[in-house]
């Protein structure tokens, strides 16, 4: 390829990049790396449109390839890069090659006499490339640059402090590089620039980037070099303090992000001192720091917070993070001598903003009397201050403090809310709704009791803020709705209820009123419905017979909410409106139900939740879609409470809808706990219909009876041959969730045996379904100790003694669960249950090695021991409790083992002497007894 062809080639490659031209491109530069090169540097020569993309060209050819790049494979290597020194000025792609020769001729100790002239040269005709040189130069070891003799420490720190800003910047990027060296430097240079910013700070006001710069620069040091930061904390702040006070609202947020970061990258005890006047004398002031024009703005648009980038949101997140670190060494006490000191508006929302963003790091960290002094400082200002910006606060705060502390707050309930409702009405909506949001946070703790003292007063918060043309008002007053229907009678909520529920209705049609058939609702509008929503949910399942009239009505909205939840994939208020409709749903409305969800219900189970995404590359891999997930939970989950509340009327809908449920099931390759959960929930709900079915048919009589059989046959039927579908199915996928799901793997291993002992003796009456329940609880049963066994090398109880306390417990219930199913088999089943009743005891001698709680298994054990459980198997059985006394077990589950041991017989007297010797007390005793008992003296 000549040079004409290979400069066409990389124009066509500049303007649209192509595979073919690119493997073109490629095999020329494998094939001819000398020419390439060359050709390169040619095209950077001529300075054409062009020469910008060469020099990238090149430069990526060096940053791959090194030394052994094609510009290295030329004759005269260093001859080329000499070419290109004039050229830096108009092309600053050259710099990474550049820098990168400079390197290579230093490591082979070769002279470079015509870099100082150039460098000389390109400072006096543009510093601010000679400054970004400089600083790519730093990056070379300074074993090497020393030998070009020139000394960079000092040019770099007359870039830092230059007039021009681009300069300045590239110079504080020099200084960065050059703090790496020694401690001396980094500290004398980092001195000088204090020093130098603290003077020239009103002549650069308006150059924020040379400031941005600066910070990020000095913080990049201070966080490897903590030893040059340590040096020169005192002197750091003093700057601070002294730009803060006399610069701008830029400048002062500059220098508050500035402490910040210093606080947050190093904060030695003996500096607590400096952190305290920084927080008294910047950040909790500029916390507060409002100007009055924002008021009627924050007013006017309905949004009274702040923007994170902003003085006073920079303050906030300041105070947050330093509650979180430094509570009880510095932030509190600065906090509460802020609120002592307190005379102004703004000083009372520093405040308060600040406590607001200080509350989660104080939990548990500060006293009940510090908690007491907060709460009496807040409604000190709520009951004095008429400041809107100011009360919004307040109601933040209250909600905050509620939040965080839990139950602690509960103390100062009466003396919240009397300051919550006194504003409660106040004549600004956005003021007022907050403090309604914030009775809210302040009443979800109380118990129902405590909270039923208030109604009247909720009830008059609730009349207030409902009629408001505001969706957030309204959501509000609503949730209040919600915590009354939970506490009060029909007599004392019905006339509230009466006058709201016919205006919940025509809310719903108005909103689906304003939108289009393909329209998404706004945010605001979602969180309305999702209130509304839950609010008719729950006032149907607790007062149904107030709705009577309107139960279909309040069932199609309802329904209108689940389709359209559906049709723009919201999970969650898919969730609620399902939860929703099932709790006011009665028997009787079922066809209307299934004919309304049956379509939406099918399209769910056919999607698959795997998906292929591609990232930009073009490239792709597999991803869960967990969207569609929760929504075929969703589908398994309304299924399942339509069969519990209509299971007569169920049945002909049965085959297709638990179809669609095995579909999700069946087809679904995601491990989901939750959703092994929810169809073990809907085995159990369709086995006890089926005995209800039972109970009906001996309650029935004549034409009804004949009807009552049918139904009963064809439901068994139904339930037996799914149940035994599915049982498959959660074995599968129980075996292949071990190695993914970890500790609620074993939750849901207890969640199904529960289940499956609830209505095991059902089971039993189908012999198919009952084989496959043995075969999953035989699986379980060898299973369990062993994932007890790896989930506890994973948590202690030391570290993880809730986690450890949960994994005994659900253990345990599994245990107890398989073990009393063993009993309905007897009967049925001797030989299973003898054979079974083996592998738990086997189940139970592996706990023991982990489980301090196997008194509990073995007291189980004895008593399938007394009802003949080993029958024809006794030696095995012996053999299994005997390896028991061999472990190191406590001297009570010892006398456990003992007492199986009795019934079993079959023990060696030389095993059980050596358990007396080594337990010795009551275990010996009782040994004792055994032996005489067997042996005689």
């Amino acid at each position: 390829m000549d040079f004409q062809n290979f400069c066409n080639l990389i124009q066509e490659l500049q303007t649209r990049p192509q595979q073919d031209l690119e493997q073109q491109y490629f095999n020329f530069r494998n094939a001819n790396p000398v020419d390439f090169a060359t050709f390169l540097i040619e095209v950077i020569k001529a300075n054409t449109e062009l020469s910008q993309f060469a020099a990238i060209l090149l430069r990526r050819d060096v940053e791959k390839n090194g030394t052994s790049a094609s510009l290295y494979k030329t004759q005269n290597p260093h001859l080329l890069i000499v070419e290109l020194l004039p050229l830096l000025l108009v092309n600053q792609h050259l710099l990474e090659i550049i820098t990168n020769h400079i390197q290579f001729i230093l490591q082979k100790s070769l002279p470079f006499p015509e870099f100082a002239p150039f460098f000389e040269a390109l400072i006096a005709q543009n510093p601010a490339i000679a400054a970004k040189l400089t600083a790519q130069i730093l990056q070379i070891p300074t074993s090497l640059t020393s030998k070009l003799n020139i000394n960079f420490l000092e040019i770099s720190f007359a870039f830092a402090l230059s007039e021009d800003a681009e300069t300045a910047s590239n110079g504080m990027l020099c200084v960065a590089n050059a703090c790496f060296m020694d401690f001396e430097i980094a500290q004398n240079v980092i001195f000088e620039l204090i020093q130098r910013f603290a003077v020239e700070i009103s002549k650069i006001h308006n150059s924020y980037l040379y400031i941005d710069q600066m910070i990020k620069n000095l913080c990049r040091i201070f966080e490897c070099r903590k030893d040059v930061l340590d040096a020169v904390y005192p002197q750091l702040f003093d700057l601070i303090n002294s730009v803060f006070s006399a610069s701008n609202r830029e400048i002062k947020l500059r220098m508050l992000r500035l402490g910040s970061k210093i606080v947050q990258i190093h904060l030695p005890p003996q500096f607590y001192e400096i952190l305290t006047a920084f927080l008294l004398g910047i950040v909790i002031p500029a916390a507060g720091a409002y100007e009055e024009h924002q008021i009627a703005e924050w007013l006017e648009v309905g949004n009274l917070e702040f923007q994170a980038d902003d003085l006073i949101g920079a303050a906030q997140k300041t105070v947050e993070f330093c509650s979180f670190k430094y509570a009880n060494q510095v932030v509190n006490s600065a906090l509460k001598t802020s609120f002592l000191a307190r005379k102004t508006p703004s000083d009372d929302l520093g405040c308060l903003m600040s406590l607001n963003y200080a509350a989660e790091g104080f939990v548990d960290v500060i006293s009940a009397s510090d908690l007491k002094f907060y709460v009496d400082q807040v409604c000190c200002i709520s009951g004095a201050s008429e400041h809107p910006r100011v009360l919004y606060a307040v109601a933040n705060v209250c909600g905050q403090l509620a939040n965080d502390f839990g139950g602690q707050i509960s103390t100062f309930s009466d003396q919240l809310l009397i300051s919550l409702f006194a504003n409660s009405e106040n004549r600004i909506l956005h003021v007022r709704s907050h403090f309604v949001a914030a009775i809210l946070n302040v009443t979800i703790e109380m118990a129902p009791q405590e909270l039923l003292a208030y109604a009247p007063a909720l009830a008059r918060v609730v009349r207030a803020n409902w009629p408001e043309n505001d969706f957030y008002a309204k959501s509000n007053a609503l949730s209040l709705l919600c915590a009354l229907i939970e506490v009060q009678s029909e007599a004392e909520i019905g006339a509230l209820l009466a006058e709201i529920v016919p205006q919940i209705l025509a809310l719903f049609d108005e909103i689906f009123g304003q939108i289009s058939q393909n329209q998404q609702m706004s945010k605001s509008q979602l969180d309305l419905v999702q209130r509304v929503t839950e609010c008719l949910g729950f006032a149907i399942q607790y007062f149904p017979a107030q709705f009577t009239h309107i139960e279909n009505q309040i069932l199609s909205a309802f329904q209108r909410i689940f389709t359209y939840a559906y049709q723009f994939e919201l999970v969650e208020l898919l969730q609620q409106s399902s939860k929703s409709i099932m709790k006011g749903f009665k028997s009787e409305q079922l066809e209307i139900l299934i004919s309304e969800n049956v379509r939406i219900f099918a399209e769910i189970a056919l999607k698959s939740a795997i998906r292929f995404r591609k990232d930009v590359s073009g490239e792709g891999d597999l991803c869960v879609d967990s969207a569609l997930v929760d929504m075929q939970l969703i589908v398994i989950a309304m299924v399942t409470e339509m069969v519990r509340t209509a299971p007569l009327e169920f049945v002909v809908h049965f085959d297709q809808l638990a179809a669609i449920c095995e579909e999700i099931h069946s087809a679904n390759c995601v491990i989901s706990v939750d959703r092994l959960g929810l169809m073990v929930e809907l085995l159990g709900v369709c086995s006890s219909q089926v005995e209800r079915y039972s109970s009906c048919q001996l309650l029935q009589g004549g034409n009804e009876l004949i009807q009552a059989n049918s139904q009963l046959i064809q439901a068994k039927t139904l339930h037996f041959e799914f149940t035994k579908k599915t049982l498959e199915k959660i074995t599968s996928d129980l075996d292949v969730s071990a190695c993914d799901c970890k500790h609620y793997d074993i939750e849901m291993t207890a969640f199904a045996c529960g289940h499956l002992a609830r209505f095991g003796e059902l089971c039993f009456q189908g012999p198919e379904i009952a084989n496959s329940v043995f075969q999953l609880i035989e699986y379980l049963a060898e299973r369990l100790p062993k994932q007890l066994e790896g989930e506890l090398r994973d948590f202690t109880p030391e570290t993880s003694p809730q986690i450890v306390k949960s994994l005994q417990n659900s253990y345990f219930r599994s245990f107890e669960n398989l073990e009393n199913l063993t009993f309905h088999s007897l009967n049925e089943n001797q030989s299973f249950f003898c054979d079974f009743s083996v592998k738990l005891l086997r189940f139970d001698a592996l706990s023991a090695k982990t489980q301090p709680l196997v008194n509990f298994g073995l007291a189980i054990l004895r008593d399938l021991a007394q009802n003949g459980a080993f029958q024809g198997v006794e030696n095995e059985a012996t053999d299994i409790t005997i390896g028991l006394l061999k472990l190191e077990i406590a001297p009570k589950t010892a006398l456990r083992v003992l007492g199986v041991l009795r019934i079993l017989g079959g023990a060696q007297r030389s095993d059980l002497e050596r358990l007396g010797d080594r337990l010795g007390g009551e275990v010996a005793r009782v040994v004792g007894e055994l032996i005489q008992s067997v042996w005689g003296q």
